[in-house]
């Protein structure tokens, strides 16, 4: 049996050793990290001029940028009206980049912004109080450069008139690609946020030239390798505090510090800790020579980064990563094979008659199925043809993203959407299929996409989209994501799985720290046994200091009496030293 005293010393030993241990498993998910090891940084001498962000491993180097004017979004403004709210006995419906807005005679300037911008028109609206008397609605594209313009015409009634956003007046501002150079080169773009001008750079334009002088800044693209290497240290620290030997004294702690040692020295024999410049000491430490750190993360980061992390690899094209659990296991030099069973499909609906001609009327499309789970309609303007109906598809709003627009082989109108049967929809129109509209019609031809199905190492998997999925309770894939891009069912490739020294020792602290209990709910419950066991000894002493005080008062007259009560003392002894050994932590 242990005295409260030595409660409160293993109390203090295991609470000291679960915040080392949680601080080496916050170090290890640091490292786990692909940002951490994201070495490569962009600069810029003038971030409101340019900001920069880089992704992967850019080529470094300076390169100089000046900025000719920012991109910008079409903005139109109405005539005048004497208040924002009031109907305005306007009547009438707009197309507003295709999308068929009504406007009734009770709509007041403050109805007319929320119907512009819930529309599927990808503009917004607003009402603005200029003055007295003099409030207008302002209409901004969401899409900005040259392509985001604005068109608007009327379908019937006089509410273009009345709200005069046609007049040569209502442009207030035009819409206009961002323009700049990047070493000399001329370049446009219609967003001021460039991806593709540079590999492995993303640039936001932010400064606008003054009184005709260009804003101009340099960016420089450089190796910094500080975070990363802070990052080791860290690790290595906290893993040497962890599993020094002071902690060995505590059967607890000398499981969970084997438990490190195992985690160490497991794993499928791919890791090798010379890359980030460790060694293992003959006592069990770790030891950072940091030099041959650095010069490392320099030259190939990416491999100091599989020293830690988890990392999964495919000998085929058809099969890419997406993530994994702490119950995947490793797959060891021979991989896990995935084969398909079915390959995954996308859902497409096809015209049943090829546009020739441009149309005579507006047509509306109807968007419906699983893929939309609330109607989407579209508008059509009179005068579109196959390459304008595709090019409205393509900007929409609501459709970007589930649907793509093409034309066939045959000169028909194809949609496309994603993969899966979560891809499925259908597509009408309200007029019969003809050569001078969309020739969509009724009843267009439909396929309906599939998932992928198949088994990831003979196991079983779940299909969603192109995605395989180990399934819950499988041996070594369970939770196993994989993309699966391959046309023909049969074995696709191989995927090997490799943990790394800090995922190892992540997931092993997580399941001590997890497993049945916290951490901190053993803490508490040792600290309740100590109080218990203290207060018990507290009333234990209190009822001996009474009976003692009653025995000396009648000790002579009552010899039998004080015999007798020693007994129940002796038994009250016993009991004590039963109780307290079967509440001992």
């Amino acid at each position: 049996m242990q005295s409260p005293q030595e409660d409160t010393h293993d109390l203090m030993m295991w609470q000291g050793f679960v915040a080392r241990l949680a601080r080496l498993r916050d170090a290890a998910a640091n490292l786990s990290r692909p940002a951490t090891f994201d070495v490569t940084v962009g600069v810029s001498d003038a971030p409101d001029i340019a900001a920069v962000a880089v992704h992967g491993r850019p080529a470094t180097g300076k390169r100089h940028i000046v900025i000719h004017n920012l991109s910008q979004a079409h903005k139109l403004i109405t005539g005048s009206f004497a208040a924002g709210a009031g109907g305005l006995n306007i009547a009438g419906s707009l197309l507003v980049n295709g999308c068929r807005i009504g406007i009734a005679p009770a709509d007041s300037l403050n109805d007319i912004a929320v119907k512009f911008t819930r529309s599927a028109a990808n503009v917004r609206a607003q009402t603005v109080h200029l003055g007295p008397s003099d409030f207008r609605l302002i209409v901004t594209a969401n899409q900005t450069g040259a392509d985001g313009a604005i068109e608007i015409s009327a379908v019937e009634g006089d509410a273009l008139d009345k709200l005069a956003l046609t007049a040569p007046a209502a442009q207030l501002v035009a819409p206009r690609d961002a323009r700049f150079t990047i070493d000399d080169v001329d370049l446009t773009a219609p967003d001021n946020t460039i991806v593709d001008a540079i590999d492995g750079v993303t640039l936001t334009l932010l400064g606008a030239p003054t009184k005709n002088k260009p804003a101009a800044c340099t960016i420089d693209v450089q190796i910094d390798t500080t975070a990363a290497v802070d990052a080791v240290a860290e690790f290595v620290d906290a893993f040497n505090h962890a599993s020094g030997s002071e902690w060995a004294s505590s059967d607890r702690t000398a499981r969970v510090i084997a438990s490190i040692a195992d985690a160490v020295s497991s794993g499928s024999g791919c890791v090798n800790v010379d890359d980030a410049g460790l060694t293992m000491t003959k006592d069990g430490s770790l030891a950072l020579d940091t030099a041959a750190l650095q010069a490392m993360l320099e030259t190939d980061a990416e491999r100091v980064y599989r020293v830690f992390a988890m990392c999964v690899d495919s000998d085929s094209p058809d099969l890419a990563f997406v993530s994994a659990s702490a119950k995947t296991l490793e797959s060891g030099v021979e991989g896990f094979v995935v084969t398909v069973t079915n390959p995954a499909s996308v859902s497409t609906v096809t015209a049943d008659i090829a546009q020739t001609d441009a149309s005579d009327d507006i047509e509306h499309l109807t968007f419906t199925g699983p893929l939309f789970p609330s109607t989407v309609k579209l508008t059509l303007p009179a005068g579109s043809g196959a390459v304008d109906t595709c090019a409205r598809i393509n900007r929409s709003a609501r459709l970007r993203g589930r649907v793509s627009a093409d034309v066939d082989p045959e000169s028909r109108l194809i949609l496309t959407s994603r993969y899966g049967a979560a891809g499925v929809f259908s597509v009408t129109s309200d007029q019969p299929a003809a050569a001078n509209n969309s020739g969509m019609g009724e009843t267009p031809a439909t396929v309906v996409g599939v998932d992928v199905d198949g088994a990831i190492d003979g196991e079983p998997a779940i299909g969603e989209g192109r995605t395989l999925t180990g399934c819950a309770g499988n041996a070594r894939t369970e939770a196993l994501q994989i993309l699966v891009t391959a046309v023909d069912a049969g074995d696709c490739g191989h995927v090997y799985v490799h943990r790394g020294l800090a995922d190892r020792i992540y997931h092993m602290i997580h399941q001590v720290l997890e497993s049945g209990q916290s951490a901190t709910g053993r803490a508490v419950d040792i600290s309740a046994q100590i109080g218990d066991t203290e207060q018990q000894i507290a009333r234990m002493n209190d009822q001996l200091g009474a009976f003692g005080e009653y025995l000396t008062q009648t000790l002579t007259a009552m010899d039998l009496r004080v015999t007798h009560l020693r007994e129940q003392a002796d038994a009250i002894t016993r009991r004590t030293t039963r109780r307290r050994a079967s509440r001992a932590f």
